[in-house]
């Protein structure tokens, strides 16, 4: 979903817009500026362009050019215009409103308006330098809204930028530190109350919600420090700033930094129509050097993905909306990882901090990290981006850094990160939501078998995580009287011993804090942070434990001829156990496989099935596995039918057919160079299917 930084950016758009206009048009425009470059309501182009109430804010260079053009214009024979000081009065001249250029004019697809239909002076032959109007038609604008490049697009055109006083972001000082940007914005970005009785006393209003010190503050204190690191990060990049820049520049530095975010976020729209994911994309662009992306087939990808996208929308898609030139080095050459981290930088608020921590515990252990030694939030950012293959947003990595007891001024540490690694998120705020429920009963599962794992290398889960399946053969009345042997006070029993297990170091709470907690004592809000997890605790405790009920019930009432043994844990199965079982669109997935040891992942007497019919030995044999074995993704519900010779079904359609971008090789062997029996393998869910 949208996060604090995409809002921002598009607040930061409704209050400066940059457009690209024809000399002529906009010399005929500056002629009806107000006296503070207010803009003539009446025009046409101001309407259709949503500019009402907004001024002109032009350079000193445009300033200049419009003073010879009018000079140049006074000569030639036209109604004097008055030229006043800079930025002070503006430009006026004495017409008919109805002789004014853009009321009957129409908008092209640059943004820039056409030939008018109603009468207009016309320069002199002789004087084309500067407001003659191409014949040709300008190139298009990015659809994005980005600020073009005054010296890509035609000498007849000019890039103005447009501003809207009205709007809480308008006259933030030119730069601004860490403090100073949260304090401002919680002060200038805030909502109408709801829900009070003081909302009736509201009056004032503004573009960007309640108004200026009016309403709720739409940012908490902790979600304002991670975006202003966040955008410092991305202004780094966009302006080529020295890594040790601590203040925030606003301005034209802020309006190329929020362009250079919807240049990337239309990039990646690129990337996600035309390939499954993130990794399946940069491993298709490496070139000679591993280390950077062969620029031929990058053009050649997006060519094609641009020609597919103007067949669908049925018109043509500009070719200077593909801004490459953003990520090229002074070589010229585009770095893998330096493409992925950029990529990530606009990916949606996504990633729950289980998901984080359950992929680290799955891929090292309970308690590991592999974090080197120390790391700031850029660093942190780096090494999800580059070790971990995590598709990441910075504000998901913020949130994270922040809940590990990183301060984002400073650095964390492994040894802390790997003692918050020990514990379970609490990621609710509201209340329990079901898809947070999900997360932690999926952390649980896989915190139960890296528990044993700890112990014995080849453990399996421990006997509170696996029921003895009902045999087909037992007959309907006996599986009813296995299904009665459950009772709820034994349950419960088991499970406490699987929670007192996973969650003897306790639970924290990682929700940033409430935007209105102002005015109290640190003691008194220790105390009220301290009553809000224990609450949430029990709550989260006596949601974990009605899915363990489900879960008992439905293994219990499954009659089954082959399987002995099964998890309440969908995440664990007898050879394969991930993190999650519920994926989102391009998130990484590290798989765990048994295939050797002592047992698999359930019991020690659990018969291992190949086809969901045969049974194997333990281990498995090479042979069965046969020269290629891998791990894959397939859709949910495929089954194996033994009609039409067998196979494997989707419904009534056959499956014999793995795309190999959703697929992964077991690893080898360095001394025999035979796949791996034991192991872990990453996959990345698709964006398409």
């Amino acid at each position: 979903m949208p996060g604090c930084l995409q809002y921002f950016c598009a607040e930061w758009r409704r209050q400066r817009k940059v457009v690209v206009l024809e000399e002529e048009l906009l010399y005929e425009l500056v002629q009806s500026l107000g006296s503070n470059f207010e803009l003539d309501e009446s025009f046409e182009f101001v309407q259709k362009n949503g500019l009402r109430g907004w001024s002109m804010d032009p350079d000193e260079e445009l300033v200049q050019a419009l003073k010879v053009a009018g000079a140049k214009t006074e000569n030639s024979g036209f109604e004097e215009v008055q030229h006043a000081p800079v930025r002070s009065a503006g430009w006026r001249t004495q017409r008919s409103p109805r002789d004014r250029f853009g009321r009957s004019g129409t908008l092209n697809r640059s943004g820039t308006m056409g030939t008018p239909r109603a009468a207009s002076p016309r320069m002199p032959k002789g004087d084309t330098q500067n407001l003659e109007r191409s014949k040709s038609p300008t190139r298009p604008a990015s659809p994005t809204g980005a600020r073009a490049d005054v010296a890509s697009t035609s000498a007849m055109t000019r890039s103005v930028l447009f501003m809207n006083a009205s709007h809480p972001l308008a006259n933030l000082p030119a730069m601004v530190s860490r403090e100073d940007f949260v304090q401002e914005l919680r002060r200038r970005l805030r909502a109408q109350r709801l829900f009070k009785e003081d909302a009736l006393r509201l009056k004032d209003s503004a573009q960007g919600g309640a108004g200026v010190g009016l309403g709720d503050a739409v940012l908490t204190m902790e979600e304002a420090e991670d975006l202003y690191e966040t955008l410092l990060q991305m202004q780094k990049m966009a302006l080529s700033l020295p890594a040790n820049t601590t203040n925030l520049l606003t301005g034209k530095q802020m309006d190329a930094t929020v362009d250079y975010f919807f240049q990337l976020s239309q990039l990646r729209n690129l990337v996600e129509r035309g390939a499954p994911s993130i990794n399946a994309f940069l491993s298709g662009m490496e070139g000679q050097d591993p280390r950077y992306v062969d620029t031929t087939l990058l053009h050649q990808f997006l060519d094609l993905v641009n020609h597919r996208l103007t067949a669908e929308r049925d018109e043509p898609v500009a070719q200077d909306t593909i801004p490459l030139e953003i990520l090229s080095k002074e070589n010229g050459g585009i770095e893998i990882a330096e493409l992925r981290r950029r990529l990530a930088f606009v990916n949606p608020v996504a990633a729950s901090l289980a998901d984080i921590q359950s992929h680290l515990e799955v891929k090292y252990g309970s308690g590991r990290s592999k974090l080197p030694g120390s790391a700031d939030f850029a660093q942190l950012f780096a090494h999800f981006t580059d070790v971990e293959h995590l598709d990441l947003a910075p504000e998901d990595v913020a949130r994270t850094y922040r809940a590990w007891g990183g301060s984002l001024s400073g650095v964390i540490y492994s040894n802390a990160v790997d003692d918050a690694l020990r514990r379970l998120p609490i990621e609710a705020l509201w209340g329990i939501e079901p898809f947070t429920v999900d997360q932690i009963w999926s952390a649980l599962g896989t915190r139960c078998l890296q528990m044993e794992r700890l112990k014995k290398m080849d453990a399996s889960l421990p006997p509170e995580a696996v029921l003895e399946a009902p045999k087909k053969s037992e007959g309907a009345e006996e599986v009813e009287e296995n299904q009665e042997t459950f009772m709820e006070a034994d349950l419960r029993e088991r499970f406490e011993k699987v929670w007192s297990r996973c969650v003897s170091d306790g639970m924290y709470f990682a929700v940033p804090g409430e935007a209105g907690e102002t005015g109290t004592k640190d003691k008194d809000k220790e105390k009220i942070r301290e009553e809000k997890i224990r609450e949430k605790e029990r709550q989260m405790k006596e949601a974990c434990f009605s899915r363990y009920l489900n879960a008992v019930r439905s293994v219990s009432t499954e009659v089954s001829a082959r399987q002995d043994y099964a998890s309440v844990f969908t995440n664990i199965s007898d050879v394969l156990s991930v993190s999650t079982s519920h994926l989102r669109a391009g998130q990484v997935c590290v798989v765990r496989y048994r295939l050797a040891g002592a047992c698999n992942y359930w019991h020690p007497n659990h018969r291992v099935l190949k086809d969901e019919r045969e049974p194997l030995p333990w281990p498995v044999p090479r042979k069965v596995l046969g020269e290629t074995p891998f791990v894959a993704l397939v859709p949910r519900g495929l089954r194996w039918t033994s009609a039409g010779g067998g196979g494997f079904y989707l419904g009534t359609q056959a499956f014999n057919q793995v795309d190999p971008g959703l697929r992964a090789d077991l690893p080898l062997d360095r001394e025999t160079g035979q796949p791996l029996l034991f192991g872990s393998v990453e996959l990345v869910a698709p964006f398409l299917l």
